[in-house]
């Protein structure tokens, strides 16, 4: 069927075809529209464009992470970074972590199926949906909520502290990605896709008016995955729902429903030696698809419901009430025999000790942010006002058991065995965290210079209960005030330089040899930044130049004698990590059918102050050095129209090992590839549909991406491909 855009009073005629295909990459939208049926109009892409919407091609222009308003991308003081739904189809992204490898300052040294864990500046980064926390579980994550990349519109990186804003977080920033909502214009789509390790998945999304007047909305859309992943035996299982209904109340009030169902059949995923894997061991090299477990026995399950809205009212042109709100209710259950420990080897290189381990964790989180904007003039001045408060309150129950299990050869495993004791319950614990903040930012205009004047006030509240005795075994309560102050110059040709300062916050649990409760980390930034929009071209160029610290970091203590429980040495808070780095980044969609993103990161981060052994040394798991490009491009005519051609390559450097600086984990470079088609230029019988092929880690490199030690380490991913038809209807 032929589908129609609205012109709008900045439209003017040329054709738009080409660019739309190339630039829609694997959205099968894109497919319906050919030269023939699409309207010969331009729109204009900045005022299409908005912060949660759709965006066409790779450059989104305005931002609502940022700032907790709709801002042009160009006037945010500080590093931010905007991966749209149509590059992460063409490059094929499944994951969070994977949608993120081409951006500047993310890394991602955990390869794991069961959670994304990108790091953004040397340091681990929060995440957010839809604005609000996606709460971390530190028991392996198993009752992390976790993000279905088939139901994501874009994904925002923050880089710096965001505390201001967001409260209680690291300095390296975060990540918030932001769910497909519904849209006025109708959207049906479904897709078949197969590929490595025996993957077979289907997805849909539906969505548009419901009525005539438009006044409601929905969007479906939903997968089903049953796959396998690298490791033999490790099952990589998915079901996914996520329905949303909006209701325009009136023209100025929206109500927003957002509301998801996920369920995970998974499998624990052990490491593995470091001799033999990073280090060579006489014996040979360890199968790169080695299961140390047992692939029978081992399961981890995950189900997760989530209901929340987006709720707007405009008073009138100057004041807006917004209100985002989620409650989450996660269930988890984990039975494995793995390595003890993290993997030690034995003696004779070949034997590697293991024990039994099972876990029931429930966890219910429910976020609400309300805020108040207010856009007025005092003087010379134009403000944009943020007041707001927010409020999070998280539970979470654990119940475990540990028994003993039988070695197993690492060159010759053995599967079939069972706990070779009786189960051994730990005290069941109940941990409860209440964090609400208030927080007001100022975004000033006075003429081409933009200030930002923000600050916060946070507290938390944590407490560890027995569940036998009821007893409470461990509490904190923090609180911190954090700023933000930035300023920003728009020259005409679309050059934005930038100068910001920032503060983050981040409470510790735990108390040193002394029984003293240990600080909340404290980080500060510094960043000098400069933007460019260069006029005629959807492109968009960053680069950053920053400095960052974050105190208070917990170290072993350097006394051997604090021994504290279980036999360990004590923490103690001394420890002060400091990053410096550069940052480089383009985006461009261009009308010819080609979308392009290159990035460039210098990371020094080292343990400024510390104990002996490792102060002035690097951080472990940061590479100095990182670079990425990514091109591809859709041919317009011929006889091959409709043919498009993309390929990439991620540098890392090589990596410290340990905090010491005895151990490097070498660099490496990986490529992926892609091929798609638009069917639809075969004839009008295949109208709609595409074809799509990628590949990631093109040549099968053998790599390790950063969690390694010297007994311990993980092989980054193979090979892997996956081919996708869809269909546009």
């Amino acid at each position: 069927m032929s589908i129609t855009r609205p012109r709008t009073r900045r439209a003017r005629p040329r054709a738009l075809a080409g660019a739309l295909t190339a630039s829609l990459g694997l959205s099968f939208g894109a497919a319906a529209q050919t030269s023939e049926t699409l309207p010969q109009i331009e729109i204009n892409a900045d005022a299409e464009q908005t912060a949660t919407g759709p965006v066409r091609g790779f450059v989104a222009k305005k931002t609502l992470t940022g700032s907790k308003t709709e801002t042009p991308l160009l006037e945010t003081a500080q590093s931010v970074s905007i991966v749209t739904r149509d590059e992460m189809d063409a490059r094929g992204a499944q994951t969070l972590v994977e949608s993120l490898a081409y951006t500047p300052g993310v890394g991602a040294p955990y390869p794991d199926p069961h959670g994304d864990w990108p790091y953004i500046r040397g340091y681990f980064s929060s995440q957010y949906l839809d604005g609000l926390r996606v709460v971390y579980s530190g028991g392996g994550g198993a009752v992390t909520m976790r993000t279905e990349n088939w139901g994501l519109e874009r994904v925002e990186v923050l880089r710096g502290p965001a505390s201001v804003l967001y409260g209680q977080n690291a300095p390296g920033g975060i990540s918030n990605a932001v769910s497909k909502r519904p849209t006025a214009e109708a959207v049906r789509s479904v897709e078949l896709q197969g590929g490595s390790f025996h993957r077979k998945q289907g997805a849909f999304d539906l969505g548009g008016a419901i009525d005539a007047d438009g006044k409601l909305l929905f969007r479906l859309n939903g997968l089903v995955r049953d796959a396998g992943t690298s490791v033999d035996g490790v099952h990589n299982d998915r079901r996914y729902i996520a329905p949303a209904l909006t209701w325009n109340i009136t023209p100025d009030t929206s109500f927003t429903l957002l509301a998801h169902y996920l369920n995970e059949n998974l499998s624990p995923r052990n490491f593995l030696p470091t001799v033999g894997t990073m280090l060579s061991n006489p014996l040979g090299q360890i199968a790169r698809n080695r299961n140390l477990g047992e692939p029978d026995y081992n399961v981890y399950q995950r189900e997760q419901h989530a209901i929340g809205y987006a709720f707007e009212h405009r008073f009138n042109e100057s004041l807006t009430l917004r209100q985002n709100f989620r409650y989450a209710d996660i269930n988890a259950y984990t039975r494995s025999i793995s390595p003890t420990g993290f993997a030690n080897l034995q003696a004779n290189n070949r034997t590697v000790l293991r024990s039994a381990s099972q876990a029931w964790r429930q966890s219910q989180t429910t976020n609400v942010d309300t805020h108040l904007e207010a856009r007025f003039d005092t003087a010379m001045l134009r403000h944009t006002m943020l007041t707001g408060f927010d409020y999070s309150a998280y539970d979470e129950s654990t119940r475990s058991q540990s028994a003993s299990a039988a070695s197993i050869d690492i060159f010759n495993p053995v599967y079939g065995t069972r706990p070779t004791s009786a189960w051994v319950s730990a005290v069941p614990t109940l941990q409860k965290q209440e964090r609400p903040g208030v927080y007001v930012q100022d975004q000033i205009a006075l003429d081409k210079w933009r200030f930002t004047l923000a600050g916060r006030y946070e507290q938390v509240r944590t407490s560890t209960r027995n569940m036998n005795s009821g007893a409470t075994t461990a509490s904190l309560d923090d609180s911190a005030f954090t700023k933000r102050i930035a300023a920003l110059y728009l020259f005409d040709n679309g050059i934005a330089p930038y100068l910001s300062y920032a503060e983050s916050f981040e409470p510790v649990s735990g108390t040193d040899f002394f029984g003293a409760q240990f600080r909340p980390t404290r980080g500060v930034l510094h960043e000098a930044g400069i933007r460019y929009q260069p006029q005629g071209y959807n492109a968009m160029l960053s680069a950053a130049l920053y400095r960052q610290k974050q105190k208070n970091i917990t170290m072993t203590d350097p006394d051997p004698t604090h021994v504290c429980a279980g036999n360990t040495l004590c923490s103690v808070q001394t420890g002060e990590m400091k990053t410096e780095g550069v940052e480089l980044e383009a985006k461009t969609t261009l009308q010819n059918g080609l979308n392009l993103t290159a990035a460039y990161t210098y990371t020094d981060a080292v343990y400024s102050n510390s104990d002996a052994a490792t102060k002035g040394k690097a951080a472990t798991s940061v590479a100095p050095h990182t670079a990425s490009l990514w091109a591809d491009y859709t041919l317009q005519q011929g006889p091959l129209a409709g043919l498009g051609m993309g390929a990439g390559a991620r540098y890392t450097g090589s990596m410290w090992a340990d905090a010491a600086n005895t151990q490097k984990i070498p660099s490496f470079v990986l490529v992926d590839a892609m091929l798609r088609y638009d069917l639809s230029k075969l004839g009008p019988s295949f109208k709609g549909m595409r074809f799509a092929f990628n590949v990631q880690n093109l040549f099968d490199k053998v790599y390790y991406p950063g969690v390694c030690s010297k007994t311990y380490c993980l092989y980054g991913e193979g090979r892997t491909m996956t081919a996708t038809l869809g269909y546009r209807f």
